[in-house]
């Protein structure tokens, strides 16, 4: 979700009396002048009318509504569509096909007329044959103009992913809050809006967008020339209308289903978060907001930084949230027996306390006097010396599109990995590794009793579905991209999500660590370009020589030793684990950490609802065969949260790693994969003269002795 949580602080100072004047804190908020943010309100999500996408298909933006601070609940909670009107702020309602009930319509028009309300309603397109009158009749019934038009609405944009995808940003500056981090927002195969002398469009189709009828009746309004492929003028697609102290707000497709929230190319759910925001400004405009909801929940602490537990010296950030859409009644801070005042973020000057344990307590009471209370424990030692540990815990976590969840990253900070290889990172490289460096900055902090991270990220990667980024607390000597592998028969080919090869230093020891992302998705195509691109990565591998390798990532593949359907296929698994495959490595062999520790515990790594599936994997080489200690998958709090899938980690023991015995497989025709950087784009570290020396000397050993071709597997198309 594009933006989660919000601070609330209290409007009072418990015991202010007992405060006592205290050098040692850094105010970050003047906490005499700032308000307390009052409660947004209750959000009735509109579920029971064959509404579109309603069907399993909004708990995202319950959950997005609910970390902006709002109350959401489903019309389905009430007994009755009019009982949970009478609770609401907002009705949002996903394009009802049925036709709604003259009670209902009613229900609606009452409750508009009662205080200032808020409506959001969605059309579709006319590409299947359902009745959308029943939209037209609740606007009528609150007293607008608008109308949904009945007709599709495509594009003849040939970049376009499909002519009914219409991307625009074609936004009414007048309202440039609305559009306030949104480049383009996208109507998947939406209707027109019919606008009246009142409505204020809020979006245009672009240029290239034109009218179709798909089905009777015909549209009530023409914008261009229906079906000739040619694009209108303005085309409008959202539109708003005020009555009284009332605000509706029609668009032509659903902006806020869970398909909204997976699609990062487009900024819809921005767009929905900054018009609940703007209906929640005009209403305190005119009256406050008051929930009559009970609430039987405490406010939730989320305490960012320090860590519980951790070792801290110097200048600590303090930095929290509180979530309590209710509203707060007060808030304190204090450390040990000193009152810090209710600022929520301040800078904490370790060096007035002495050396030892301190606890830091937050306690927040809500409007309805349920108290919440979090403890921070954590030692003060000004002569700390940052560590590494042993073993070693090695993490794997595709965080989707860039961490489009924010909770991603408090997935990693409960996991505490030492080496952590993150898949979808596309974005991270924007701004000179801009995002990259925020999240290092952050982590390095948190942990401040361990070894800083260093960073590498690919560079150059357009999508934020691609893309894989290292953190290490051990020194990284290299990281290079490989856009492409050599196969068996020597073909060359281009890999659609490139890997990611890094040498890091452990404990003296170069250690190769192998991000990898293979192609998406099930059919036979894909799963042929996965075995390739396994291929491919495992010439590679012999190419680096008798070297400790760890590779990892989302392998978008199944195990042949899970249980289930296999539905994206197991060969790519196969091609690593089996050793007598022979698409595998000559010189090397490889187990899979999680199944050796947890034979008969197999968790899913994928975990969007139905299709839950293991498809993250941490594999190591000869060289840690007998130095696994154990591996978990997700089992960290906030490990469901974060992204559609699940951390994979293991603990390694890494400490004086010894060479083990030469492996050569005979397989007749194999291609070795050269580890020259001829298909290599390289980070910024560079090997010195006697670094390139050795490794090029290695390279033409390696190639000597692997001169043998595995056996060329002929690969027809199915």
């Amino acid at each position: 979700m594009k933006r989660m949580g919000f601070i609330l602080l209290g409007i009072m100072l418990l015991f202010a009396g007992m405060a006592k004047a205290n050098p040692a804190i850094t105010m970050k908020n003047d906490i005499t002048s700032k308000s307390y943010e009052q409660p947004k309100g209750v959000v009735l999500i509109d579920d029971i009318h064959s509404n579109d996408y309603a069907d399993g298909n909004l708990d995202l933006v319950y959950d997005d509504l609910e970390n902006m601070g709002y109350v959401p609940m489903y019309a389905s909670n009430f007994s009755t569509f009019e009982e949970g009107l009478s609770h609401a702020h907002y009705l949002v309602m996903t394009a009802p096909y049925m036709n709604i009930s003259d009670t209902d319509i009613q229900a609606i028009s009452s409750w508009m007329g009662n205080g200032s309300k808020n409506l959001l309603i969605a059309s579709r397109g006319d590409f299947s044959s359902i009745s959308r009158s029943s939209i037209n009749e609740i606007l009528s019934s609150v007293g607008v103009e608008m109308r949904t038009n009945d007709d599709n609405v495509y594009t003849t944009d040939s970049s376009a992913r499909k002519p009914w995808y219409i991307e625009t940003n074609n936004f009414n500056t007048d309202y440039a809050n609305l559009f306030t981090g949104v480049d383009t927002i996208n109507f998947f195969s939406p209707s027109s809006v019919v606008t009246g002398s009142n409505t204020i469009v809020l979006v245009n189709a672009e240029a290239p967008a034109y009218q179709s009828d798909e089905n009777p009746p015909e549209p009530s309004v023409i914008y261009d020339n229906t079906q000739d492929g040619e694009g209108g003028e303005r085309i409008p697609l959202a539109g708003m209308e005020f009555v009284n102290d009332d605000r509706v707000v029609l668009v032509g497709t659903t902006l806020w289903s869970d398909f909204d929230y997976g699609d990062s190319s487009a900024e819809d759910t921005v767009f929905f978060g900054n018009l609940m925001e703007y209906f929640t400004e005009q209403t305190r405009q005119h009256e406050e907001i008051v929930i009559d909801l009970p609430d039987p929940n405490p406010p939730v602490i989320k305490v960012d930084n320090p860590r519980n537990g951790g070792t801290v010296k110097g200048t600590v950030p303090i930095r929290f949230d509180i979530k309590e859409p209710f509203g707060l009644k007060s808030v304190e801070v204090w450390i040990d027996d000193n009152f810090m005042g209710n600022a929520s973020e301040f800078d904490w000057d370790t060096t007035t306390y002495s050396d030892g344990g301190h606890t830091i307590n937050i306690t927040a009471v809500d409007n309805s006097g349920n108290v919440a209370t979090k403890l921070v424990n954590v030692i003060v030692d000004q002569n700390l010396v940052p560590k590494t540990r042993n073993p070693v815990k090695i993490m794997t976590y595709n965080i989707k599109e860039s961490g489009i969840f924010p909770q991603w990253l408090d997935v990693v900070k409960e996991e505490n990995p030492d080496i952590l290889v993150l898949v979808e990172t596309g974005d991270f490289d924007n701004n000179n590794n801009e995002l990259m460096n925020k999240y290092l900055d952050e982590l390095n902090v948190y942990f401040m009793d361990f070894a800083k991270y260093e960073g590498y990220t690919q560079q150059n990667i357009q999508a934020p579905y691609s893309g894989i980024t290292i953190f290490s607390r051990f020194g990284i000597l290299d990281a290079e991209t490989i856009s492409s592998v050599t196969l068996d028969s020597g073909a060359r080919k281009t890999v659609a999500l490139p890997f990611l090869h890094a040498q890091v230093n452990v404990f003296e020891q170069t250690v190769h660590i192998i991000g990898g992302h293979l192609t998406c998705c099930p059919g036979e195509d894909n799963e042929k370009s996965r075995e390739e691109e396994q291929e491919g990565i495992m010439n590679f591998m012999d190419g680096l020589g008798n070297v400790p390798i760890i590779y990892l990532g989302d392998m978008n593949s199944n195990s042949p030793m899970d249980p289930g359907t296999h539905d994206l296929g197991t060969k790519p698994i196969e091609i690593v684990v089996d050793p007598s495959n022979p698409q595998t490595a000559i010189r090397h062999e490889f187990k899979d950490v999680y199944l050796e520790t947890n034979p008969d515990k197999i968790e899913p790594t994928y975990i969007a609802s139905g299709l839950e599936s293991r498809i993250d994997f941490i594999f190591v080489n000869q060289w840690f065969f007998n130095r696994i200690i154990n591996s978990t998958i997700g089992d960290t709090p906030s490990a469901r949260e974060g992204s559609d899938h699940v951390p994979v980690d293991v603990f390694l023991d890494m400490k004086n790693l010894t060479k083990p015995a030469e492996i050569s497989h005979t397989f007749s025709t194999q291609t070795p994969e050269p580890s020259s950087s001829e298909f290599i784009e390289s980070s910024a570290v560079t090997p010195s003269p006697i670094e390139l020396t050795f490794m090029f000397t290695a390279i033409a050993i390696n190639l000597i002795i692997n001169g043998r071709k595995k056996k060329y597997l002929a690969k027809t198309e199915k």
